[in-house]
C-alpha cells in the first residue's frame, strides 16, 4: 500500500473500544496516516490531545466524564489548530449546530461505514497537506502585489473555472450576479497560491476588488460597491439554499460541506429559524463575505 498521506497523525477520542479499533484500522491499513494515541474520556482530553500534536481529531460527540462537544470548545479556546472529524450518532439539530459553531467541519456517522470514513478522512488530509504547500510560498507572494502569471504553482484556469462553478452550482447561486465577480476573484487567486491566507491579512476587501476589476475588463460593472452588494446578494441567496438543506436534513452532503465552512453557522441558524417559522427576523443573518470568499478558495484549491 503507497502511503500518500503518510506523514499525517492522528488522535481518536471515543468511549467505544470496537470504533476506535475500526478507524485505527482503516486509517493505517489505506495509508491514511498515523494514530499516535487514543482515549476512551473526555476527562482531561484536551492536555492529552495538545501533548500529542496531532493533526486530526476523531471525536464522538458523546462520551462519559465530558463530551466530545466540550473538548472541542476548550481546545479552540487553547487555540489548537488542528483538524476536528466528529462521530456521532445522534440526531439532535441542537447538537449537530453547536457542532458546527464550535468548529466542527466535518462529521462520520454511526455506525461507521468503511467509505464515509475513507471520503472524510482524505478530504480533511487533502485539506492540511494544501495549507502546508501554501504556507511554503506565502513568503513570496501577495494578495495585492503577487498576481503574476509566472508563479511558480499555477492552476488550469479551465480546472479552476470549472470547480468554481460547480461549488456554486452545489449552492444554488450561478444565476446571481454576483457569481461571476466571484468566479473571476477565485480565477485571479489562482494564479497566487497562498491567496487565502493573503486574504486573511487584507484589512478591506475593496482591495481586493479593485483588483478584479483591473484584471477584467469585461466584468459586470467597474464600482467596487456595485460588486460587493452583488457577492453579498449571491452570498445571502447561497445562505437561504443551505439552510433549507439543512431543515430538510442536517446530514445532507451539502448542508454538512458548506454550512460550516462556508458560513457562520450561529447565523445559517438563524436564517433556518426564520425558514421554519416563515416570518423575517427583526436583523437579518448577518453575511460574512470574507469567511465565504476564503472557503471558496480553499474548497477550489482542494
Amino acid at each position: 500500500m503507497v502511503r500518500l498521506f503518510q506523514d499525517t497523525t492522528f488522535f481518536i477520542l471515543d468511549d467505544d473500544i470496537a470504533c476506535r479499533r475500526m478507524l485505527a484500522k482503516i486509517i493505517e491499513s489505506e495509508g491514511l496516516g498515523e494514530v499516535i494515541d487514543e482515549k476512551a474520556d473526555g476527562l482531561n482530553a484536551e492536555i492529552a490531545i495538545i501533548q500529542s500534536r496531532a493533526e486530526v481529531v476523531l471525536i464522538d460527540m458523546l462520551m462519559p466524564g465530558q463530551s466530545g462537544l466540550e473538548v472541542v470548545e476548550n481546545l479552540r479556546k487553547r487555540d489548537y489548530q488542528g483538524k476536528f472529524i466528529m462521530i456521532s450518532q445522534i440526531e439532535s439539530k441542537d447538537l449537530v449546530a453547536q457542532a458546527y459553531a464550535a468548529g466542527v467541519e466535518f462529521f462520520i456517522h454511526k455506525p461507521i461505514n468503511k467509505i464515509e470514513v475513507l471520503s472524510v478522512i482524505k478530504r480533511v488530509v487533502e485539506q492540511l497537506r494544501l495549507r502546508i504547500s501554501l504556507d511554503r510560498v506565502r513568503e513570496s507572494l501577495s494578495l495585492i502585489d503577487g498576481f503574476a502569471p509566472q508563479a511558480a504553482v499555477k492552476q488550469d484556469k479551465a480546472k479552476v473555472r470549472s470547480k468554481t462553478l460547480e461549488i456554486l452550482g452545489d449552492l444554488g447561486i450561478i444565476g446571481e450576479a454576483g457569481s461571476k465577480d466571484l468566479v473571476n476573484i477565485v480565477a485571479i487567486s489562482a494564479e497566487a497560491p497562498g491567496t487565502e491566507q493573503g486574504i486573511s491579512e487584507v484589512k478591506h476587501l475593496k482591495e481586493l476588488y479593485v483588483k478584479v476589476i483591473a484584471r477584467n475588463s469585461s466584468a459586470e460593472g467597474g464600482d467596487v460597491q456595485a460588486m460587493e452588494q452583488r457577492i453579498r446578494r449571491a452570498i445571502k441567496q447561497a445562505m437561504e439554499n443551505v439552510a433549507a438543506l439543512g431543515i430538510e436534513d442536517y446530514h445532507d452532503p451539502k448542508f454538512e460541506r458548506y454550512a460550516g465552512k462556508f458560513f457562520d453557522f450561529l447565523e445559517v441558524r438563524r436564517k433556518m429559524r426564520e425558514l421554519e417559522s416563515g416570518e423575517p427576523g427583526q436583523i437579518g443573518p448577518r453575511i460574512n463575505i470574507r469567511k465565504f470568499i476564503e472557503a471558496l478558495i480553499s474548497e477550489v484549491s482542494t
